[in-house]
């Protein structure tokens, strides 16, 4: 799945195990549990899961570590992630990843995968755009990369969509196979 896009701090790398949870009231939850032994939860609405597991796709997918989920597992909470932003402002990784999940999070809206995508020229256009506003360095993603993130994505999806309520699905971040 390519390297890591920034180093991991002190050599090692924290692991972050996600627990979401189709909660029978219908509203799912997600449970993030770190490497140090602390635990963020949020009670989420039905297009977060969706929301995050294209984070998780891309994330995994383009190696990087100090976006969402990487920022999770070194004790970022979820209210972080916001006004009045208490750690300070995101680091330019995760403001770049914010919007390259943006163009994926669009084809698929609220879990509906559309069967027409975004053609590659145009991911990278977006891509460029992000990279200027926040500041973040040049790249380009290849056919191979967007084909990888749409599978993980989809198959998250899926997974999903067939899991009973009442039921938790789980992921590792950084993914196994991602390193």
């Amino acid at each position: 799945m390519g390297a890591p896009a920034s180093a991991p701090r002190g050599g090692t790398e924290r692991v972050l195990r996600l627990r979401f949870k189709k909660v029978l009231d219908g509203r799912p939850s997600l449970v993030c549990h770190r490497s140090d032994g602390t635990v963020a939860v949020q009670r989420q609405n039905e297009a977060f899961p969706v929301h995050d597991f294209t984070h998780y796709a891309v994330e995994s997918v383009l190696g990087l570590r100090r976006a969402f989920y990487g920022l999770m597992a070194d004790g970022w909470d979820f209210d972080d992630f916001g006004k009045p932003w208490p750690r300070g402002p995101l680091p330019v990784e995760a403001g770049w990843a914010e919007h390259v999940v943006g163009i994926f999070w669009r084809e698929v809206g609220a879990g509906v995968i559309r069967p027409d995508k975004t053609p590659l020229d145009e991911i990278n256009w977006a891509v460029a755009q992000a990279s200027g506003v926040v500041g973040f360095p040049d790249r380009t993603l290849t056919a191979e990369e967007v084909e990888a993130i749409r599978r993980a994505q989809q198959d998250l999806i899926a997974r999903w969509r067939s899991l009973p309520k009442g039921e938790t699905l789980e992921l590792e971040f950084p993914a196994p196979d991602a390193a």
